[in-house]
């Protein structure tokens, strides 16, 4: 291995000995607090503990995540739009495409014919 990589590997596992001590340390002072405080039984006690050790080691890494310099509430996307593969949408000819777009013209014109009249009577006024 590269020294530059034993390095990061190092720190990694330092990081996450020093995330698990806290949590430990934090959910330690959780579960004796609670031992005094309350009547607990003692399984809920340690549930109760590691439940707040956890809440507030998430919300420590949330709230570094958001204050890093990448972070942005805009999404990026690629200006790339890749078409769809013949195995997700059925393919079929462009005569038949036209055929089914001529067919559904024809019938809209005809229920637009059938719309006019009943447009021309609301706009009348009964005298």
């Amino acid at each position: 291995m590269r020294p530059r990589a034993v390095g990061g590997l190092f720190l990694l596992v330092v990081l996450l000995a020093g995330v698990f001590g806290a949590g430990v340390i934090v959910a330690g002072m959780a579960f004796g607090h609670l031992r005094f405080a309350s009547m607990m039984r003692q399984r809920s006690r340690m549930w109760a503990a590691l439940s707040v050790s956890a809440a507030l080691i998430g919300i420590s890494f949330i709230s570094d995540y958001a204050s890093r310099g990448k972070f942005s509430n805009v999404m990026e996307f690629t200006g790339i739009v890749k078409p769809l593969d013949e195995a997700w949408v059925p393919a079929i000819s462009v005569d038949r495409f036209i055929d089914n777009s001529q067919k559904l013209r024809k019938d809209l014109e005809t229920l637009a014919q059938k719309s006019k009249p009943a447009e021309a009577e609301v706009g009348r006024t009964v005298d």
